[in-house]
């Protein structure tokens, strides 16, 4: 179905893929030829920046399995080394396979111009003849290891039509026939190795990864080996792997979370760029989205005539690992989205949508230590609406637990805006899961008519660090947040008690404070009876209630102040 399915997105982005047989290759220098042959110079191909090259779709030599040692000289273009016969200075070949390098690659010449009949391949065909090539003046300044090409007479050969379908013809022999899974297609030449390596994956090799492959017998089937154990013919190989390359290259169409590269593609071509909701959620975008999902509203890009696709891959050595897959229709992504957004909003943060790597990150103390399965779960609630696993309020919450030192004021902090939003996201999630009635807009700001337990636990703990911080200047409470946040029978009664000497010094010092936080005591304390009996642990839900309550009763305290004040102390 994946293979597929890009096979249908390469077919309808044709013009923007390679031809049969071509990949892009990193051509560095263009040897130009008048019609008789006559060396004219050799024209750097210069990127941008530091780039010492451009990549040019150019005859792949790879389509018959990679040469690494074995000698296989492209069509027309290659190093220097097949092209020219000159040595490269980072690694210089043996004369006698320098020479084989280069007859190759005559070879393919000869053989290419006998066919076509072409002049301009005939023109250099003479001009790679020569031999004195590797100490012709003009092209001193390439090295054996840097890929070159011909352009006679201001005609770049391997552009030409007929050029790319000799080659891609030229290239169709195979050792097995048999039915390939993706087209159908019946008693038809096979690829026994990808043709098309995969470039840029995280955490794959620099030379590419294959996502079809297999070296030993555990994963090998009926005698079928390499590529074969998904036998596909060698055009469909082509168009699925050349899809995947393009979409990893086209930034619209791929976000990256450390070690996971989405890609995201529809049926039909829209213009909606769901990238920027992962990686920059703007708000406008968000409220046109709420506003075609429950105002009544088409969005101008008929997403509802149309499906949505997810592939999420990652590396692992020469190999390409399918983390994710998701099928489903854009009406439903629509609505998902709507829900992954509604669901994060929470008074207090600078931002009303937060990136996918910060709700993420949350998580962790480091980036580096965060769980690919993190990122694919909020991801596969954002678009597929699949409930985020359990284990993901735990570690939300444990990270909370453990808080982390802010760089400006060098005191630990325990709840920001990211962790919030997260543990409500995960709330809404499980309790869906539970049929329970958590709406979307549920606890976005502070609930005086909340009366759980683990909620009341979470606003009394900030009120107590409040108290303690305008007596003292000090916050010594925040110490015990992981002990109160686990079991508040072993902390809350003593902050409770130690906060009355607190509340008598601010009676002295700042009368209306003071009278505001016994009033806040007061309101607090009252819901949770007269005998503050202490739960001596919390389950999961609690938990997270706990960690909302500390969060809303925190951000309240600056909505009377203004959003500024709210900013620098939150930086």
């Amino acid at each position: 179905m994946i293979l597929e399915r890009l096979r249908e997105f390469a077919q309808r982005k044709s013009d923007e893929l390679p031809p049969p047989g071509y990949a892009p290759m990193k051509i560095s220098w263009i040897i130009e030829l008048d019609k008789d042959g006559k060396l004219l110079g050799a024209i750097p191909t210069k990127g941008e920046g530091k780039q010492k090259f451009i990549e040019r779709m150019a005859p792949n030599p790879n389509l018959t399995g990679k040469r690494a040692v074995n000698i296989k000289a492209g069509l027309l273009a290659d190093t220097a080394e097949y092209a020219i016969g000159k040595s490269s200075a980072a690694k210089e070949a043996r004369p006698e396979r320098l020479a084989l390098m280069h007859a190759d690659f005559l070879e393919k010449v000869d053989a290419c111009a006998a066919v076509l009949n072409d002049q301009d391949i005939q023109t250099i065909s003479t001009f790679v003849k020569r031999s004195d090539l590797a100490d012709e003046p003009l092209l001193q300044e390439l090295d054996g290891g840097d890929w070159v090409t011909f352009r006679v007479e201001g005609r770049l050969v391997i552009d030409k039509p007929t050029v790319q379908a000799y080659w891609s013809q030229s290239q169709s022999e195979a050792k097995r026939t048999g039915d390939c899974m993706i087209c159908g297609s019946i008693k038809v030449p096979l690829v026994d190795l990808q043709p098309v390596a995969l470039k840029s994956v995280p955490g794959g090799q620099s030379a590419g990864v294959q996502l079809i492959s297999a070296n030993t017998d555990v994963f090998e089937s009926y005698g079928l080996k390499s590529a074969l154990i998904a036998p596909m013919c060698k055009p469909c190989a082509e168009l699925s792997h050349n899809a995947i390359n393009y979409m990893i290259s086209n930034e619209r169409q791929n976000f990256r979370l450390r070690d996971v590269i989405f890609l995201f593609w529809t049926r039909e071509n829209i213009e909606f760029d769901f990238r920027s909701f992962f990686n920059d959620p703007n708000e406008d975008s968000v409220k046109e989205l709420f506003k075609s999902v429950y105002g009544g509203q088409q969005m101008a890009t008929n997403l509802d005539a149309n499906n949505f696709y997810m592939l999420a891959l990652s590396g692992s050595g020469g190999r390409a690992v399918v983390r994710d897959w998701i099928e489903t229709s854009l009406p439903s992504v629509k609505k998902n989205l709507y829900q992954y957004f509604a669901g994060q909003q929470i008074s207090g943060g600078r931002e009303p949508y937060q990136k996918l790597m910060a709700l993420a990150g949350a998580t962790v103390r480091d980036l580096d230590d965060l769980a690919p399965w993190v990122s694919l779960s909020l991801v596969e609630y954002a678009i597929k609406g699949t409930p985020l696993p359990p284990a993901l309020l735990s570690i939300a919450v444990r990270r909370c637990a453990i808080g982390k030192t802010n760089p400006g004021t060098h005191e630990r902090e325990h709840v920001n805006a990211q962790q919030a939003a997260l543990v409500k996201l995960c709330l809404i999630s499980e309790n869906k899961r539970s049929n329970k009635a958590y709406a979307e807009d549920w606890m976005i700001k502070l609930d005086t008519t909340n009366e759980d337990p683990g909620y009341l636990y979470g606003r009394l703990f900030n009120v107590l660090e409040q108290i303690q911080e305008a007596a003292t200047g000090g916050n010594s409470v925040e110490r015990t947040f992981g002990t109160a946040i686990m079991s508040p029978v072993s902390t809350l009664p003593r902050l409770v008690a130690r906060s009355t000497v607190h509340t008598r010094k601010l009676m002295r010092d700042k009368r209306g404070a003071a009278i505001n936080y016994t009033k806040l005591l007061d309101e607090i304390q009252g819901k949770l009876g007269p005998d503050l009996a202490f739960k001596k642990q919390l389950n999961a839900e609690e938990q997270g209630l706990f960690v909302l309550g500390y969060w809303h009763q925190h951000a309240a305290r600056f909505e009377k102040r203004g959003e500024s004040e709210f900013n620098e102390q939150n930086n």
